[in-house]
This record gives C-alpha cells, structure tokens and sequence, in this order.
C-alpha cells in the first residue's frame, strides 16, 4: 500500500528526478507533461484532468512559469494555461509549486486548496542562492565576448543571493 498519492505536473529533470525519488519512498506517482525527458517514463497521465484526480498532493514547476500566463513544462510539446490548471485542481488537493503569481494562489485557496510556495519558504530560498548565483554567472559567461576572470564586476545588493554571487566571482 502507497504512503501517498502524488502527482507531478510539469517541470524539468529535477521533477524526473523527485518522481523517481517518490517512488522509491512507496509512494504512487503519477505524471503530466514531463513526457520528453527521455528518462524512461512509466504512469505518465494523458492529461491534466486524469493527473490532478489520480493524485492527492499535486506538485508543478519551480518556477510555476516563465511568462505568467503557461504551465513552466519545457519537455512538453504543447502549452499548458495556468487558468486550467487551477480549473483542474479541486478543493482538499495539496499544491506544491515554486514562485507561484499571487492571483494563482489566491484562485486555489478560494476553492478549498492547500498552497504552499516553495521559493516562499526561507529555508529553500537560503538553499537555493547559490545555484541562481552560479546561473547569473553562467547567462554573464554566455553573453560576453571575454571571459570573466579580469573583468570589474559591481554586484549591487548583499542578499541571499547577492553573498554567493560576489563570493563566487
């Protein structure tokens, strides 16, 4: 017997490796659109629909999305609205997600749903400065013509993720 029953919807290799993790756990797992990830996936969901009602604890993309408007599914072939995905949830499911609009949250905890925002915890943001630090390093590297080893760089801010940046560069 599962412990729990989840389901992942959307997301990159992150939330491949997390649905494998799950499952090692004991848990049912379930998944939408994750299905190009090449990582041999089995119990993937034919849609958004079946994935929310065969799952309890539902969890998405961190980010939530990139443009504020589609689900953040970068193995997935089509899009996937936000405004369905909060149509799809109902009342008494879980929803677990990173950097999630406002007005997405406050349209889930309307109907009855359990919200948290990954990005909103301190303790993951604390955990997750130093790989937005080395991201801002790398989008520096792949923008410049020279390499960055010389360079006068003005790191503005000494926040969460102002401290690895700058001691990192």
């Amino acid at each position: 017997m599962s412990r729990y029953r989840f389901a992942l919807i959307g997301g990159d290799l992150r939330s491949s490796r997390l649905k494998e993790m799950l499952e090692n756990s004991g848990n049912t797992v379930v998944s939408y659109a994750l299905d190009s990830s090449n990582t041999g996936e089995y119990n993937a969901c034919k849609g958004l629909q079946e994935a929310v009602a065969r799952g309890d604890i539902l969890i998405a993309a961190v980010p939530l999305t990139t443009d504020g408007v589609t689900l953040n599914a970068p193995f997935h072939t089509g899009e996937i609205l936000l405004d369905d995905v909060v149509q799809a949830v109902s009342k008494g499911k879980v929803f677990i997600a990173g950097a999630i609009p406002g007005y997405i949250q406050q349209k889930m905890e309307e109907k009855g749903v359990l919200v948290e925002d990954l990005l909103a915890r301190d303790d993951l943001a604390i955990l997750n400065s130093v790989p937005t630090a080395e991201g801002a390093i790398q989008i520096a590297m792949e923008a410049l013509p020279v390499t960055i080893q010389s360079l006068p760089i003005l790191v503005t801010g000494y926040g969460r993720v102002g401290k690895p940046l700058a001691g990192t560069l």
